[in-house]
């Protein structure tokens, strides 16, 4: 079994969380036994492009690429960047308001409702074009954005393609405001659930996501984001930035409106400031990405605002430099009923970059996977609102410790455990995945 069909929403030059490890996945997958055709969306006007993304492999890739439909464009589309125009102080603000969100995320809702059905319609139309009397020995889906699912579904019912994989970076029941958001979208994913032959999640606390009373346990299979060990050419863990005796933090991404949030080391840096535990110019915090306002709202919060540097957008390329600069790396996700399983892809890169990593996990529930990942790697210090004031205190002693290194040694010391770091390189999910298309 070697002939592959894979569908992404996002991938390179695309850059964006979503396409990264689509892409870097598609890369192992070529230096394996496979035979890869690609289906994913056409690159537009208002996509982040950065064509270092784009690895050599791809050369020799049949590449199909959806279009957006001409009347979408000039009508739905038009229309949600009007309306989207706001900036991210105001968005947080309607956030904070029930109602207001609540027609947000009715908007939001319809606007993807349609947008799937439009890129289905033309990759279906497509499909027909290029690959009329193909046929693979699987088909190949990921999630988010639900059209991906119903073009693999498409595929498998039309012959096209014999075993149907389902994969799911994040559940379709994830961020919701209501309960007929929820009931709609559970019907959804577990309509997919039901008539994959296999599905895939990134998480082994998502498996219970996806598991119901009529489908089979055993087509459940966590097979977890990665890393592309090649993205580091440096000799890890051995540059340091010589600016002073600062200790540097940095992070790059998202912060989906303040949903990731980052306050509590703000807040523990500048209480070590007050009690004299530390100086000002013990620390440098840097942010690279779109949502520059958030973050330094969020320092200036804590009156650390002079001590941030904001880089504001930049190449992926770039990125992987600073982080192989700094001395330690900032991640930061949400662990509550909703969010459990949802593990960012963005921790698997710092495990690569083999810098300290500072993990930042709010919410209700305690002993998230993300930090179980970090704990069991050795690779930084992890702080869970759930465990309460005594974990603060701790998380405060721990920074506390890491400038004192950093000002004696010049340094912070990697320890991570490489064995446990490695199983998540992007070769070895590649040959898990191309396992498990064999056991199909």
């Amino acid at each position: 079994m070697n002939n592959v069909l894979v569908i992404f929403s996002a991938f390179a030059p695309q850059n964006n969380c979503a396409s990264i490890p689509n892409t870097k996945l598609t890369k192992y997958l070529l230096r394996g036994n496979l035979k890869v055709t690609l289906v994913t969306s056409a690159i537009t006007s208002d996509m982040e492009i950065d064509e270092s993304l784009l690895p050599n492999e791809m050369q020799n890739v049949r590449c199909i690429r959806v279009n957006r439909s001409k009347w979408f464009e000039k009508t739905i589309f038009s229309l949600r960047n009007r309306i989207t125009k706001s900036g991210t102080k105001q968005k947080m603000k309607a956030a904070k308001k029930p109602l207001q969100a609540w027609i947000v995320s009715q908007i939001k809702a319809v606007y993807f409702w349609i947008a799937d059905y439009d890129w289905f319609y033309n990759a279906t139309r497509q499909i027909r074009e290029e690959l009329s009397g193909e046929h693979f020995d699987v088909v190949y889906s990921s999630y988010p954005d639900v059209c991906t699912h119903k073009l693999g579904e498409y595929i498998r019912k039309k012959g096209i393609a014999d075993i149907w994989v389902a994969d799911f970076r994040d559940p379709i029941c994830y961020e919701l405001f209501n309960k007929y958001s929820y009931r709609r979208n559970d019907i959804t994913q577990h309509r997919i659930v039901r008539k994959a032959d296999m599905v895939t999640v990134v998480s082994e606390g998502a498996i219970e996501k996806f598991f119901y009373p009529d489908v089979d346990r055993e087509k459940i299979h966590y097979i977890p984001n990665g890393f592309d060990p090649e993205d580091f050419s440096y000799e890890r863990g051995q540059i340091n930035n010589a600016e002073n005796n600062a200790l540097h933090f940095f992070y790059a991404g998202t912060l989906y409106q303040g949903r990731r949030d980052f306050s509590v080391l703000f807040q523990a840096l500048h209480e070590l400031i007050q009690e004299n535990q530390i100086l000002p110019d013990d620390v440098v915090i840097e942010y690279a990405g779109r949502e520059s306002e958030t973050f330094l709202q969020m320092a200036d919060d804590h009156n650390m605002k002079d001590r941030c540097r904001d880089f504001g957008y930049i190449t992926h390329q770039r990125v992987i430099e600073l982080m192989g600069s700094t001395d330690c790396t900032l991640v930061c996700s949400h662990n509550s009923e909703v969010d459990r399983g949802v593990v960012t892809g963005k921790v698997f890169e710092l495990l690569s970059a083999e810098k300290t990593i500072v993990a930042i996990i709010t919410g209700s529930l305690p002993n998230s996977e993300l930090g179980q990942i970090i704990k069991e790697c050795n690779a930084g210090i992890v702080y869970e609102q759930a465990n309460g004031t005594e974990e603060y205190t701790q998380f405060k002693l721990k920074l506390f410790s890491l400038v004192k290194q950093k000002k004696m040694m010049g340094r912070i010391r990697s320890n991570i455990d490489r064995d446990m770091r490695d199983k998540y390189a992007y070769q070895n999910i590649a040959k898990q995945l191309e396992e498990l298309f064999e056991t199909t």
